[in-house]
């Protein structure tokens, strides 16, 4: 596997093959805003990291009304249009950043324990809000 090659299945679902840990959170973030399902698999391992970043994203897509669903190597997103909600972080840095991408396109999201980020990123919050018109 690689990372992100992306497969348009005859169902217009898109399959994205990971094969490192960055990639799941941050994907599963964009995921509700495509045109159609996407299936991200390959990141099973990424259950063993500061959270079960799995089963976490599902929960929080769930959490902002997206149709989201685990599977045991990954997960498949439905798209639609996330509701405001108070995202949980696990106190886990690429949860934080991967749903504050979210935020930009979604008034309303608000992430908690922001300062996790500090781990790996301790100016994210200041970039994202140079990069923000």
């Amino acid at each position: 596997m690689t990372d992100g090659p992306l497969i348009v299945q005859s169902d217009k679902t898109v399959l994205l093959e990971v094969d490192h840990e960055q990639a799941g959170a941050a994907r599963a973030a964009i995921a509700p805003f495509a045109e159609g399902p996407v299936r991200v698999t390959g990141i099973g391992f990424i259950r063993k990291k500061e959270t079960d970043r799995v089963a976490a994203v599902v929960n929080e897509l769930q959490r902002m009304g997206i149709d989201a669903i685990e599977e045991d190597d990954g997960f498949l997103i439905h798209p639609g249009t996330p509701q405001p909600a108070e995202i949980q972080t696990y106190h886990d840095h690429r949860m934080a950043m991967s749903f504050a991408i979210t935020g930009l396109m979604t008034r309303g999201i608000d992430i908690t324990d922001p300062d996790c980020v500090a781990k790996t990123f301790p100016t994210y919050w200041n970039v994202l809000a140079s990069l923000t018109l």
